[in-house]
């Protein structure tokens, strides 16, 4: 058992598997034919929890998912018995006879916590999810019990559309109200759940309640579950299509691996498919005001109440009734109390009228529907003179005025911002859902690369290793990344394939520079692709050819070339997009700008360039640019002596001087 905290609420887990199946039968005559496993379709298990998906039994998916946010878990079966048993968590069987549901399930789950006062006293909620929901939420248990108070007994989650009666967060004292349900002949959930103090909890995981009832549904989770955050097989699909289109390119021979084809390919076109395939995160949080910063919104934000939410002074001056004062004259009026932001208004009604000093911010009494600024007036002893001409309404902020209840503050899928989180907490928000994080690993490979944060002198045929400092500064940018930085990888088969594989279950994208990425060694392209599905290719792009696509393990893998300019090119063009689509953002275009060349640039059509460059503006206002004569893309150093990058796109041949060309600001792209 893990140990909980004393004042969090101790949850027991049921997983319900204790019903027929029934949609689910067709597919033991399918089982060969959706390559489920290798076994006699007349012998595949009818219990759809037991089936393969994607590695394991389709149960497991959802017990690993829960496990870690509940005391303890139950599965509730009635029949292959040893079968579950091998999953090593506690059964329970129906007490109530006949297959009465998964009402049914939950009683029993309720009569064995109430059968030992020590369990009864150790759960304080039953959370309860079916067995076939593979992509139950992380934060499932949180959000269910942040729904609940003291006067809830049953919360059900709920989706955008509609609320899901098999996933509900119980109080273990409704066991006595659940049988009397059934024995009275009871079945569903909802006409349960609605005889008691319930609530909803609403997910924004599309995904989240999706459950598995056929063969089709079946095939379509092991897609999701294999590779959560890319469609690999619609991918490498892409990059044959695009292999077999490409100028110059050979067709793909059969039985070839779709990894081994090196052709060069238009890189537009490439990250456009690239970017299609990713699958947004699916992982959610909720962060407090001061960490909301660059994070993505999960959930829209609505307002709780008006705002301002009563009317009040726009500025300091007199408060007014404006039927107290003459149309056409100045008005003298007795000076009454005085009122200040921040503290109700003690006005005490008097037949005789009255100016109250009130200062910006304060409550306006009933009936007083005006402010006239102080410095418009004059004050006489205990009397104010109001000049003509006033206005009713002037300078009142009205409740609602800025925004009304139930209006969207912030929509989701906004990246917020100083503003976004101001509006926040001008509503009283203090925390918000936002998608993340984005487990990310990074790291480098090759012997000849020193950590220069190691202490020690360089050793000749050595390096230190500035790609991956260089990609770790870039990733700072989105606050919603959880980084780990692996290191350098020594060019071990055994050290890598272990590395590897246990990054591409405990992440969701892997990013690598140098040896990895291009699959220089006969080695490291066999490792990974036992590990996923991969494509090398070689893409039309200078600098920065060679690049590395695909699945590892369950995490979407990037991998970068090795010399430091070529690595921040593919970064900025490839990395950057896909990371802001794994945050449900829409990628952004490159801000670019117009100059003319300074100079002839060289340039053969059949790639995109991406040269460093520096501008000048003449008197007339002319942008000039300028390359810089050193374009090798392992000298770093060159970046920081240019201030853009001209971009000389893929059908592009030579510039001569004075022709129109783009940049972008290196800035601009940090």
């Amino acid at each position: 058992m893990m140990p909980q905290s004393p004042t969090k609420p101790l949850i027991l887990g049921l997983v319900l598997a204790g019903g027929m199946s029934r949609r689910m039968q067709s597919a033991r005559a399918d089982a060969q034919a959706l390559s489920i496993n290798n076994a006699d379709p007349a012998e595949t298990v009818r219990d759809k929890a037991l089936m393969p998906c994607a590695g394991k039994p389709l149960i497991a998916w959802t017990l690993e998912a829960l496990r870690p946010q509940v005391r303890q878990l139950l599965i509730s079966c009635n029949q292959y018995f040893d079968d579950y048993a091998r999953l090593g968590f506690t059964l329970i069987s129906d007490r109530i006879e006949g297959y009465l549901g998964p009402l049914a399930g939950i009683h029993a789950a309720l009569h064995w916590l109430h059968a030992d006062p020590d369990r009864l006293s150790a759960a304080t909620w039953l959370l309860v999810a079916p067995c076939d929901c593979p992509f139950l939420p992380e934060d499932f248990a949180a959000c269910m019990l942040s729904a609940a108070d003291e006067s809830v007994e049953v919360v059900v989650a709920a989706d955008s559309f509609r609320e899901q009666p098999a996933f509900l967060l119980i109080r273990p004292q409704l066991m006595q109200a659940l049988e009397a349900f059934l024995l009275a002949g009871g079945r569903k959930l909802d006409a349960w759940y609605r005889t008691r103090l319930w609530r909803r909890c609403t997910f924004v995981d599309h995904l989240a309640f999706r459950n598995v009832n056929t063969p089709a549904d079946l095939t379509e989770a092991e897609s999701l579950l294999l590779s959560p955050c890319l469609d690999a097989e619609g991918l490498m699909a892409d990059i044959g299509s695009l292999q077999r289109f490409a100028p110059g390119s050979t067709l793909h021979k059969p039985g070839t691996a779709t990894g081994q084809r090196q052709d060069n390919l238009p890189i537009d076109e490439l990250r456009e498919r690239l970017l299609h395939r990713i699958r947004p995160l699916r992982r959610y949080q909720s962060l407090g005001l001061t960490a909301l910063e660059g994070q993505v919104l999960a959930k829209k934000l609505t307002a709780q109440h008006d705002v301002p939410a009563f009317q009040n002074a726009a500025m300091d001056g007199f408060a007014l009734r404006f039927k107290d004062l003459k149309p056409e004259s100045e008005t003298s009026l007795i000076m009454g109390e005085r009122i200040t932001a921040g503290h109700p208004a003690r006005h005490t009604p008097s037949d005789e009228p009255q100016a109250l000093t009130i200062m910006t911010g304060g409550v306006l009494p009933e009936g007083f529907d005006l402010v006239v600024p102080q410095e418009a007036c004059q004050i006489k002893s205990d009397r104010v003179l109001i000049p003509a001409g006033q206005q009713q309404g002037q300078h009142v902020r009205m409740p609602g005025e800025d925004l009304a209840c139930g209006d969207v503050v912030v929509e989701a899928g906004i990246r917020l911002n100083a503003i976004h989180i101001g509006l926040m907490a001008s509503l009283g928000l203090a925390a918000a859902s936002v998608r993340g994080p984005l487990r990310v690993a990074l790291l480098s490979t090759g012997d000849e690369l020193l950590d220069p944060t190691q202490p020690g002198a360089q050793a000749q045929g050595k390096r230190f290793d500035s790609n991956r400092f260089l990609l770790r500064a870039l990733l700072v940018k989105w606050p919603s990344i959880a980084l780990h930085d692996v290191g350098i990888v020594a060019d071990q088969p055994q050290s890598l394939e272990q590395i590897l594989c246990a990054l591409g279950e405990e992440h969701d994208l892997i990013l690598s520079s140098g040896g990895v990425s291009a699959g220089e060694a006969d080695f490291t392209r066999g490792i990974m692709e036992r590990l996923g599905q991969l494509a090398f290719c070689k893409v039309a792009m200078r600098p920065g050819r060679p690049l590395a696509m695909g699945r590892l393990g369950r995490a979407l893998y990037l991998g970068l070339p090795g010399n430091p300019v070529a690595a921040a090119m593919t970064f900025w063009y490839f990395v950057a997009p896909v990371i802001e689509r794994l945050l449900g953002l829409t990628p952004k275009p490159w801000a670019l700008k117009t100059a003319r060349a300074a100079h002839r640039i060289e340039k053969k059509a059949g790639r995109s360039e991406f040269q460093r460059a520096s501008i000048a503006v003449d008197a007339e206002s002319t942008v000039w640019l300028s390359v810089n004569p050193n374009q090798g893309s392992g000298i770093l150093s060159s970046l920081s002596k240019s201030s853009v990058i001209a971009v000389l796109e893929h059908d592009r041949s030579t510039i001569e001087a004075g022709d129109s060309l783009r940049y972008v600001c290196i800035d601009d792209l940090l």
